[in-house]
């Protein structure tokens, strides 16, 4: 059912790595923005700068780049993906962790009402 607390965790843990994504994958501004405010970061920062550098190499990459990517990139430009790669990890792994924990949750219920 619905975990308030847990998404409430959720947003915290992925929405930075779920802004700047979204942002290299797609180069919507409006999520760089949203990551820099919560941050604390001006648009002209050094870190600023620096996924703007990276958005501009992603979006050089052949469009076909997934189906081989260390074939299909250079050596820089699969450095570029590794990091969106990281970050694609990132969200997901929390996503795994909390379906983990609705798991226990669910047993440690039924024991409790096993035991009762």
């Amino acid at each position: 059912g619905k975990m308030p607390k847990w998404e409430a965790l959720n947003s915290e843990l992925t929405e930075n790595a779920k802004n700047i994504l979204a942002y290299l994958q797609t180069g919507d501004e409006a999520k760089l923005d949203a990551y820099l405010s919560r941050v604390g970061k001006a648009k002209d920062s050094p870190e600023a700068k620096g996924f703007e550098t990276l958005r501009r190499e992603i979006s050089r990459f052949p469009a076909d780049y997934k189906e081989s990517p260390s074939k299909k990139l250079t050596k820089e430009q699969f450095e570029s993906y590794a990091k969106m790669e990281a970050l694609e990890k990132q969200v997901t792994a929390w996503e795994k962790t909390k379906e983990k924990i609705k798991k226990m949750l669910w047993w440690d219920e039924w024991l409790k009402a096993y035991r009762s």
